[in-house]
């Protein structure tokens, strides 16, 4: 039997407004990444404890951040790493009030080593100790404004 893909849904308004968003979030977490120092931007959160400002009705709106970012990064003619995609991610929540982690991690793969960050929800606790792809979570950071 065939492997299908799964059916997109259309495009509407909010998924092109959400990704014209993404995309200057993205440009300006590039440029805010090169000046900021990194201790400036972020604070770390002690242990693997869910930051206090997290409330768990976010996580539809963290998918929506995540889905309009990763859309719009495959299409830009820069193509922004991992860091900057979750900065932008973080920034458009934050200006929606919620203010979501940032999960940093690495990957050890024998000779080649290569650092990883994503948005984090409370959901995604289970990836806190090791993932079974390999990465190692090292911690978590929130904007420190």
């Amino acid at each position: 039997m065939p492997v299908t893909e799964p059916a997109r849904r259309p495009l509407g308004a909010r998924d092109l407004l959400d990704g014209a968003e993404a995309a200057a979030w993205l440009a300006f977490a590039g440029v805010l990444l090169r000046v900021v120092p990194f201790g400036r931007l972020f604070r770390e959160l002690p242990g693997d404890n869910p930051d206090p400002d997290f409330d768990p009705k976010v996580e539809v709106l963290v998918a929506r951040v995540r889905r309009a970012v990763g859309a719009v990064s495959d299409r830009l003619p820069w193509s922004p790493s991992c860091l900057p995609r979750a900065l932008a991610g973080v920034l458009m929540c934050r200006v929606r009030g919620p203010r979501v982690p940032i999960a940093l991690g690495v990957t050890n793969g024998g000779r080649r080593f290569g650092a990883h960050a994503r948005l984090d929800l409370a959901s995604d606790a289970a990836l806190a100790a090791s993932s079974p792809d390999g990465r190692t979570h090292l911690g978590r950071v929130v904007l420190s404004f």
